[in-house]
This record gives C-alpha cells, sequence and structure tokens, in this order.
C-alpha cells in the first residue's frame, strides 16, 4: 500500500483496519502485562512461602524458649530442695561427729560414715544440677539469639511480601485499565 500512493494522491483510510490495528495493540499489550502479572504472582508465591517459613521458625523458637524456661524452673526447684537437704546432712553429721567424739562408738563411727556418704551423694547430685542448669541457660541464650534472628527475618519478609503485593496490585489495575 504504501508503494501504490504517492505524494499527491491521498491515503484511503479504513475504519475496520484501524479498529483491528487498535485491536491487535490491545491484546498485544494485556499479554505483555499478563506474563508481568505471572511473573509478579510466582514471586509473591515464593516470598510469602518463605514468610510463613520464617513465622514457623519464630514460633518454634519461642516454643523451644518456654520448654527451656520450664525445665529450669524445674531443675532449680530440685536444686533448692537438694540444697536443703544437704544443709540437713551437714547438720545431722556435725552432731554424729559430737556424739561419736564423746562415746568413740564403732555404731556412732559407722552412722558418720553413711551420713558422710550420704552428703557424698547429695553434693555430686547437686553438681549434675548445676550442670545441668547452666546447660538449660545456654540453651536459652541460644534460642532467644535465634528468635531475635527469625524475627528479623519475618519483617524483612514481611516488607519483601507487602511490596510484591503492591507492584501486582498496580500491574492487575494497569491489565484492567488497557483498552
Amino acid at each position: 500500500m504504501a508503494f501504490a500512493t504517492n505524494d499527491s494522491t491521498p491515503l484511503a483510510t479504513n475504519a475496520g483496519q484501524e479498529a483491528y490495528m487498535r485491536a491487535l495493540a490491545v491484546k498485544y499489550d494485556r499479554a505483555v502485562v499478563q506474563k508481568q502479572i505471572d511473573v509478579y504472582e510466582k514471586m509473591l508465591a515464593k516470598a510469602t512461602s518463605k514468610h510463613s517459613g520464617a513465622q514457623a521458625d519464630v514460633a518454634k523458637s519461642r516454643k523451644n524458649i518456654t520448654k527451656s524456661n520450664e525445665k529450669l524452673t524445674k531443675v532449680k526447684s530440685k536444686r533448692s530442695k537438694l540444697q536443703g537437704s544437704i544443709a540437713r546432712e551437714q547438720g545431722n553429721i556435725a552432731g554424729l561427729e559430737k556424739k561419736f567424739a564423746l562415746s568413740n562408738d564403732p555404731k556412732d563411727l559407722g552412722k558418720l560414715t553413711k551420713a558422710r556418704k550420704k552428703l557424698a551423694s547429695s553434693e555430686s547430685s547437686l553438681a549434675k544440677l548445676m550442670k545441668q542448669e547452666a546447660s538449660v541457660q545456654s540453651d536459652i541464650s541460644k534460642y532467644q539469639g535465634q528468635l531475635e534472628k527469625n524475627s528479623g527475618s519475618v519483617e524483612s519478609r514481611s516488607a519483601t511480601v507487602d511490596e510484591l503485593q503492591r507492584t501486582l496490585d498496580a500491574l492487575k489495575r494497569k491489565h484492567d485499565t488497557i483498552q
């Protein structure tokens, strides 16, 4: 058509051709925007999944902290009871030592020896409880560190999800306005 006419003859216009070309342009523009929407929907789904995973990690860290705190409370309670028992045993040993010093009776010596063995056993148990308590406190510190890290991750992933959602919404509005 470009060669069929020259400068002196006007180009024939056809309203049907213009409408067809416009429809093709709209169709093409919509297809381009739809591809962008599809890409952003995939990105949003992946970001949402990672956000959910980060939230699950936060919940797990909180659960672990709660369990560790309960365990620490139990260990402290046991330690307190054992310390009271040790104090009674030490008082009992002091009384048996006085009694043995006065009587020099072999039976008193046997009771004293038995009481000292019981005290040594209790002190050994106390040392184990103190070691266990330190371990639990270490676990609590570790879980709190993980919680802080995971909370920061949740916040950043939440911001990413929000940004992707805004972009996707804008693309959908753009797609709807193409006419």
